[in-house]
């Protein structure tokens, strides 16, 4: 698994308690320390620590088992409450949970049903909405990340799903998690996009990664340069749901990186008579840059990216 396909599985989603009875608190929120349970075993993010047992009576995550009973224990909590009005919206995140459970395990088919059975009028956050709205492109995205034989059935599904990402986009609150996460995922689709054909891809790579910088104003540049530095004090300033996805701009860095890198092996490697012109001429001088161009708006970017360089975006 990559950052592309999981990194947005972890949500720690919080599900609004309001005013439910105490024995259905406590359900809910075993639920709750279940499902994150599983969900973080389900991801490879280098900030989920690896080896935490689970709270008592939780079963262990990390498998098919694990996950069924995560998604079995959601849908016994809908069965029993699904027509307690007080508990629409609990129930609505809960499903939310759901679907985020079934993708993180492979079965997007079960995720998007899920996400389709969901009462949209009583999702109580921005976040939820947001994964609601945008959830077959990032449950289409799990799956296509993973696969290397792209073509032009990839580039068509890419722009369907990134004319819904750009619309959820636009609706997501500013400087909010979710909308840096949407927009980290929007930028590794576009990026593997800008690579179908035997094109000069040079410029839509340049042009993918400068519509991710510009997505960054100043206050949120702040914070990627508070995770990069691991400066505590500022870092206490910027709002806990934005800090983890603030702290992937540098792997979306690496990403831009790792594309032009990919791009060159594979100028190199091809039969010049399938090269664009251009392409084909730099070839033959050497003058194909062996580090990618970046926009004038990522130099905040470039500026932030850790002491040993593109060394760490090495595949």
């Amino acid at each position: 698994m990559t950052f592309q396909s999981r990194c947005g599985l972890v949500l720690c989603l919080v599900v609004a308690l309001g005013s439910i009875g105490c024995l259905t608190s406590t359900e809910v929120r075993r639920i709750v320390d279940e499902s994150n349970a599983e969900l973080a075993a389900l991801t490879v993010l280098d900030d989920v620590p690896s080896g935490i047992a689970p709270p008592d009576g939780v079963p262990a995550a990390g498998g098919d088992a694990a996950t069924t009973a995560a998604v079995e224990r959601i849908d016994a909590f809908i069965l029993r409450h699904g027509e307690n009005a007080r508990l629409q919206k609990t129930i609505a995140a809960l499903q939310v949970r759901k679907a985020l459970l079934l993708d993180a395990a492979g079965r997007d088919h079960l995720a998007l049903a899920t996400i389709d059975r969901i009462d949209r009028s009583q999702l109580g956050s921005a976040r939820d909405i947001a994964i609601v709205g945008a959830a077959p492109a990032l449950f289409w995205w799990t799956g296509a990340a993973q696969n290397k034989d792209v073509g032009q059935g990839f580039a068509d599904a890419a722009r369907r799903h990134l004319r819904t990402l750009d619309q959820t986009i636009a609706g997501a609150p500013t400087r909010s998690g979710i909308r840096y996460y949407l927009v980290n995922t929007r930028a590794h689709i576009e990026l593997k996009a800008s690579r179908i054909g035997v094109a000069d891809h040079r410029a839509p790579l340049q042009e993918a990664i400068g519509r991710y910088c510009d997505a960054y104003d100043e206050s949120a540049r702040a914070g990627v340069r508070a995770w990069v530095e691991r400066d505590a004090a500022e870092l206490s300033q910027v709002p806990l749901d934005q800090v983890r996805w603030l702290g992937h701009a540098d792997i979306t860095f690496c990403a831009y990186w790792r594309a032009y890198r990919g791009f060159l092996e594979e100028v190199s490697s091809a039969d010049p008579a399938t090269l664009d012109p251009v392409l084909r001429d730099a070839r033959a001088d050497g003058s194909l840059e062996e580090e990618p161009r970046w926009p004038d708006q990522c130099t905040w970017l470039v500026e932030l990216r850790p002491p040993d360089g593109v060394a760490r975006c090495a595949p």
